[in-house]
């Protein structure tokens, strides 16, 4: 499997959805603030599925670029989400809202029904 961008091995989560604590890491700016990781494996029934997930949830940009990041990768049916942030508030945030953007694009696969091939 691919190993998405924020250095965490992607697997089939053993929950439907998982949240990870990553290591904190120094800043390269070598102040005192601590980088803050943090990732989340959600599995779909499909490829193709994980792949319309991050289509659709991956054009969303974070409002602080330069204070946080957000990638998005797919590995078979498993989409990965990773997060960087220096500040542990716009990280709760950007998960918070992530994760609201994740349901609303579950729900509409769910109500829509499994898509056809592409």
């Amino acid at each position: 499997m691919a190993t998405p961008p924020c250095g965490v091995q992607a697997r089939q989560p053993l929950l439907p959805a998982e949240l990870r604590v990553l290591p904190e890491h120094r800043m390269p700016q070598g102040g005192a603030e601590r980088q803050q990781s943090r990732a989340l494996s959600v599995p779909f029934p499909s490829p193709l599925e994980a792949d319309i997930a991050r289509g659709s949830l991956d054009p969303d940009a974070e409002p602080h670029r330069e204070a946080i990041r957000k990638d998005l990768t797919v590995s078979g049916s498993v989409l990965a989400v990773c997060w960087r942030a220096e500040d542990a508030h716009l990280l709760r945030v950007s998960i918070i809202n992530f994760l609201d953007q994740l349901s609303l694009v579950m729900r509409t696969m769910q109500r829509f029904g499994p898509p056809l091939s592409r």
